[in-house]
């Protein structure tokens, strides 16, 4: 009889399982991870608000694995993991500590009612989330450190959210590709670092663009690429704060045609190398040859991607060729020596 018993539970419990997972496919997943925490899916609103039954884990699916308890309150230290939208009507209060991870393609927005079947409101300061005594995040005015809507990648803390960026796009031109991009909000914010990519995977910094600190107003920025990759290439932003935080938003892709160009740096150099930066992916047999200002060969070396030289004996002060060859590609730069 004991037999049968556990053989009926293992039944039933195979058929939840199997009907959990078609839940999954269609209906709100809010998953308790094993440390105190919520993982948003999809879409869950705090109107009415609920807090989750105490069962410390398990698969929340409806309103009913939830009890209602205005204002919603996580408690133990609890944190968000948000892939999908988290609606905010009323107030969010989370402990001291805690932190609302948005992934890329998530969003915390505000809403009026309902499981996001209610129509989406402009927001006010009466949306809100507070971590701990901090007033963290309201979705419009107020005294919050951070306001409106945003998505991830990105996280929310206590001091509210390090960049809030607003759009970020690359347009080409005949010759350049101009980069803008707009931020809503900043804090203790030191700067963009922009990189750039010929796979998508690998990047390399181009530039650093100087933040605004601390702000909750919007500020625009602006770069101009005026040596941009041949081909398809890829932008991304990584912002850098005064105590170190970094976070990389999505990256952009442009299609460039254009001239092959080179060029050297530093110009002038200090005679003991120089790096060579191309705009398109060099041929397998790719050189450079450096002459003097007597167009005496000095040296020939073989290059590959931005590839750098290092000069056996550093170079006498002077002017200097830089001559490179491929099956495909001829072009000639200068250089100084100091």
């Amino acid at each position: 009889m004991r037999k049968r018993e556990n053989d009926l539970s293992l039944s039933i419990c195979l058929e939840l399982k199997l009907a959990f997972m078609k839940i999954m496919k269609s209906y709100i997943l809010v998953v308790a991870l094993l440390l105190p925490s919520i993982s948003f899916t999809q879409c869950l609103t705090t109107t009415p608000t609920y807090r989750s039954v105490a069962t410390g884990t398990g698969l929340w699916t409806t309103a009913g694995d939830w009890l209602s308890q205005p204002p919603y309150a996580l408690s133990g230290g609890a944190y968000l993991v948000v892939n999908g939208t988290l609606a905010i009507s009323g107030q969010l209060n989370m402990d001291a500590g805690a932190t609302i991870t948005v992934g890329s393609g998530g969003l915390v927005t505000c809403c009026t009612s309902g499981w996001c079947g209610g129509s989406c409101v402009s927001c006010g300061s009466s949306d809100k989330i507070d971590i701990g005594a901090t007033h963290a995040w309201a979705g419009g005015g107020g005294s919050a450190n951070a306001t409106g809507p945003f998505a991830g990648p990105t996280t929310l803390n206590s001091g509210g959210l390090p960049v809030v960026l607003d759009y970020f796009n690359a347009l080409v031109s005949s010759n350049k590709v101009s980069l803008e991009w707009k931020t809503d909000s900043e804090i203790n914010f030191n700067y963009f670092s922009l990189e750039r990519s010929i796979d998508g995977k690998s990047f390399d910094e181009i530039a650093q663009i100087k933040g605004h600190g601390t702000t909750n107003e919007a500020h625009k920025y602006a770069y101009e690429d005026n040596d941009p990759i041949i081909g398809r290439s890829y932008y991304r932003l990584t912002s850098n704060d005064f105590d170190g935080y970094q976070e990389t938003f999505r990256v952009v892709s442009v299609e460039y045609h254009g001239e092959k160009k080179f060029h050297i740096s530093p110009n002038p150099s200090d005679g003991s190398s120089v790096k060579f930066n191309f705009n398109f992916e060099n041929d397998a047999d790719a050189q450079v040859i450096i002459y003097d200002n007597l167009g005496s060969a000095i040296g020939s070396y073989h290059v590959f991607g931005n590839a750098s030289i290092d000069f056996e004996n550093s170079l006498k002060s002077g002017v200097y060729l830089a001559k490179y060859t491929s099956a495909t590609f001829t072009k000639t730069e200068r250089f100084l020596v100091k």
